[in-house]
């Protein structure tokens, strides 16, 4: 018994990271086009249900999330979209907060960034132009897939921090705590710092015509358009000085995520 139960632990351990099926009341929720909940119903008393145990449903995995007045929950957390998006783009999450028993949906602009940690990735989603936008490499560099690319429509921004810090108040954290621990709507609790498109999404003087990925710098909070044209041009302001990087790996742009994290683990 004793050798057995060392082994049970870590497989409990491991598991905890794997997709979890569930069924669960969703408060927040009203029904959508935008981005609805897939095989959710209601009961007799009213309630939402959400069963992620459905064939083809988006799963709970653990993680977090940083809401629109910067308070960060942990919990368990499904992600959705339309059936018509790419799938590296979101429009909602359900999180069930760690200590509760039901969900809570989140819609578009009120959560910044979203981080599931599954069984062999941890996969990390930024607020962007109303969606949520899955990334390809994280780091003082962000790169995502453009979800424009092929029109005209013009860039807008990632959330940086200065706005973000511009954002958060003590008095929207607190309300949202209240309302968590009393079991109400984190939505209805977020409508008061909701991210307005308006308000973040200023349009910069380049156009997307034929882009390809975002490269979002941290730091600077600058975004660029990257295509296969401008990619090496970009990238060497990056590297110059960094004396473990082989400028021959800009030649070949199916490389970009590779030489991205090589620039943040190394250069940066």
């Amino acid at each position: 018994m004793n050798k057995i139960l060392p082994v049970f632990l870590i497989w409990v351990s491991i598991g905890s990271l794997f997709a979890q099926p569930k069924t669960v009341e969703v408060l927040g929720y009203e029904a959508n086009q935008n981005a609805p909940l897939p095989f959710a119903k209601k009961n007799k008393d009213g309630q939402t249900i959400y069963d992620s145990r459905v064939f083809g449903s988006p799963k709970f995995f653990p993680g977090m999330i940083i809401t629109a007045s910067g308070e960060e929950i942990e919990g368990d957390i499904a992600v959705f979209n339309n059936t018509s998006d790419w799938d590296f783009v979101k429009r909602a999450i359900v999180i069930i907060p760690n200590g509760e028993d039901k969900g809570q949906y989140l819609g578009s602009g009120s959560v910044i960034l979203i981080n599931q940690k599954k069984k062999k990735e941890e996969v990390f989603y930024d607020y962007y132009d109303g969606i949520y936008l899955q990334r390809l490499v994280s780091g003082r560099l962000r790169l995502s897939y453009n979800p424009a690319a092929g029109n005209s429509k013009k860039i807008s921004s990632f959330i940086g921090k200065s706005f973000l810090d511009s954002l958060t108040s003590n008095v929207v954290k607190k309300s949202i705590k209240q309302d968590l621990s009393n079991g109400k709507s984190l939505q209805e609790s977020l409508e008061k710092a909701k991210l307005k498109s308006d308000l973040i999404n200023v349009a910069s003087d380049i156009e997307i015509v034929e882009k390809e990925y975002l490269l979002y710098d941290s730091v600077t909070e600058k975004l660029v358009a990257i295509t296969e044209d401008n990619y090496a041009q970009v990238m060497t302001e990056y590297v110059k000085g960094c004396t473990s990087f082989n400028e021959k790996k800009l030649k070949d742009y199916k490389k970009i995520n590779e030489v991205i994290q090589q620039i943040n683990n190394e250069c940066l």
